[in-house]
């Protein structure tokens, strides 16, 4: 560099130069015959040329095709400095257009995530509305479940035609069937029984599509009727002495149509076990 270069270069001239002015002033003062202290400007500038001959003579002074060498030298330097400058110029203008594309990209990752986030809490609202209603159908549906259970342990037919006994009588629904000598039971309550008999004997019948292989069952309420394929009989009173006879018929066609049906439901009972 210059400031390397300096001090091996021999001393300018213009040093001494700024001495000859001062000189001049010197000998005319001797002329008038004065003889004031030196002036310290000359004194220095002798001192610094004194300093660069003895540096000029202790360093070999550098030749031309040296100093073109150096000079070579640090324009080389700086064009390998100029291109590590306009290099790195260029990466900072790529990390510039990368930082922009960046920024872009950071733009639309923001707005799928809003986009995100609004669905979500969509899908999210959904699927609450979804669950509030599912636990209700659950509910109902257990609650079906258990009134299905307890209507599959109820006996319809012990509710509907409820079977008892009240001292020496069988009762049906509370009517009492039969009579004695010493209880004499009304005819309309003995009829009441016997029509709600048939009719529990025919409901069931039908209910399991059986059908009687002889004898018919004609539920007509407190006035029910029997058929045993040929002739029909009247199942009700009052009785008198004439018509006994066709009353007991009657009472037969149904004891054998209830052991018919019973013998079915026993052998039902046993292949459905």
């Amino acid at each position: 560099s210059a400031a390397a270069i300096a001090p091996l270069l021999p001393p300018s001239s213009s040093s001494l130069e700024t001495c000859r002015p001062v000189g001049r002033s010197q000998r005319k003062r001797k002329k008038k015959g004065s003889s004031g202290p030196r002036h310290h400007l000359c004194s220095d500038t002798r001192l610094a040329g004194a300093a660069s001959a003895s540096a000029s003579a202790s360093s070999p002074v550098m030749t031309e095709e040296q100093f073109e060498r150096e000079i070579l030298k640090c324009k080389e330097e700086e064009r390998k400095e100029v291109q590590k400058i306009q290099k790195l110029e260029q990466q900072l203008q790529e990390l510039g257009e990368e930082r922009l594309g960046l920024d872009r990209q950071q733009e639309e990752l923001d707005e799928l995530e809003d986009h995100y986030w609004r669905r979500f809490n969509h899908y999210k609202f959904e699927l609450d509305a979804f669950n509030e209603e599912k636990h209700a159908l659950v509910s109902k549906i257990e609650g079906a479940s258990a009134q299905l259970e307890l209507l599959k342990r109820t006996n319809i037919y012990n509710d509907v035609f409820h079977i008892w006994h009240d001292g020496p009588f069988g009762t049906i629904n509370s009517f009492r069937m039969g009579r004695t000598s010493k209880i004499q039971v009304e005819w309309d309550e003995i009829n009441a029984a016997w029509g709600q008999a048939v009719l529990l004997l025919h409901t069931m019948a039908s209910s399991c599509e059986f059908e009687f292989s002889q004898n018919k069952l004609i539920p007509m309420g407190s006035y029910p009727k029997v058929s045993d394929g040929k002739n029909t009989y009247e199942l009700y009173g009052p009785v008198t002495q004439f018509l006994r006879a066709n009353y007991d018929k009657a009472m037969c066609v149904f004891l054998q149509c209830l052991q018919e049906f019973s013998v079915y439901a026993k052998e039902y009972d046993i292949a459905h076990q």
